[in-house]
């Protein structure tokens, strides 16, 4: 460990530093440029852009030369142990690196030692950037995206008790970020739905909101439509794309959540469905949904070896009651 050059009267201790792989530059209180040590002077990001006599805080990024003046000159009055900040150093030959200052104060000098975070800050930045691309695409998609998360993990597996779990779950996993997107869905303000759990949600069937959870935590993810209510109560449809959200100890902490609202589709699937299974004049089922129906009756009776029993009606006077309430009362 390099002994610190407070510990020295600064001109006579320079031969030490000089001699030091590390990158250490003297300066004045107001950072003029009177000592450079050798390593920086063969630091090829910075050798030809400090010189002695210049000014150490033009060689700073300009939006970084407040750190300086916040940090440090405000103290010209008393002596620093050691101040750290990462700035931009360089100038027009080579361009802007990052490095990480570390200042001393001795008497009327600041002996600045200096280490490089290039990767280091390259790293942040690209972390940074991806994150605010990241917070982008979630604020502005047209896909509801949100957090739901628990205060405290809980253990999901065949050795618990899983509708315990699942009452536990409801009463407190929290809506905790949502988009914009999502909600219009449910045509809410953010305050009304941060910290809405799977009950307030789910309020109108309880069963089907626990059963979906119970799918989704036996698979991690799911792909599920689901009937849903506006908090105003109006019903929606809802396709989703959920999946788990796990500690190292694989212990649920809650999940994320991608889901459109589906209900002008649902309500034109129903049209057509009621189309195709429907008599057209009077609106009751035809022949179609008969067949279909007893066709899933049948497979019903046969998987579970029960019994079943159809009725076959005959109905008087069928052509005065059409002739009645049918085609010519239609016309």
């Amino acid at each position: 460990m390099t002994k610190s050059v407070s510990d020295f009267p600064v001109l006579e201790s320079w031969q030490l530093i000089e001699r030091l792989p590390d990158l250490y530059i003297l300066t004045t209180l107001d950072f003029e440029i009177v000592k450079i040590n050798a390593a920086w002077r063969e630091h090829p990001g910075l050798q030809k852009d400090f010189q002695e006599g210049d000014y150490f805080r033009e060689k700073v990024h300009p939006s970084d030369r407040h750190l300086l003046n916040s940090d440090l000159i405000e103290t010209k009055d008393r002596e620093l142990e050691q101040s750290s900040v990462e700035v931009r150093l360089g100038g027009h030959s080579q361009g802007y690196q990052w490095f990480e200052l570390n200042f001393t104060q001795v008497h009327d000098f600041y002996v600045i030692s200096c280490r490089t975070i290039f990767e280091e800050r390259s790293l942040k930045d690209m972390l940074e950037n991806k994150s605010q691309l990241l917070e982008k695409f979630f604020s502005q998609s047209l896909d509801g995206f949100f957090f739901m998360m628990l205060d405290e993990p809980v253990i999901w597996n065949e050795e618990i008790s899983k509708q315990q779990v699942l009452d536990f779950v409801f009463e407190n996993q929290k809506i905790i970020k949502l988009n914009s997107a999502m909600l219009e869905q449910y045509g809410a303000k953010e305050e009304d739905m941060l910290g809405m759990t799977p009950n307030d949600f789910f309020k109108h069937d309880l069963e089907t909101g626990k059963d979906l959870w119970r799918r989704l935590f036996d698979q991690g993810k799911l792909h599920v439509e689901s009937h849903e209510r506006k908090l105003d109560g109006t019903e929606i449809y809802i396709e989703g794309d959920y999946i788990c959200i796990y500690d190292r100890e694989k212990r649920i902490l809650g999940h994320f959540g991608i889901q459109r609202d589906i209900t002008k589709q649902k309500r034109s699937e129903e049209e057509i469905y009621l189309l195709a299974k429907t008599d057209s004049l009077s609106r009751l089922w035809n022949r179609k949904y008969f067949l279909d129906e007893l066709n899933k009756e049948l497979d019903r009776v046969q998987r579970y070896k029960e019994k079943s029993t159809v009725v076959i009606l005959n109905i008087d006077n069928l052509k005065k009651i059409n002739s009645e309430f049918g085609h010519m009362a239609m016309q």
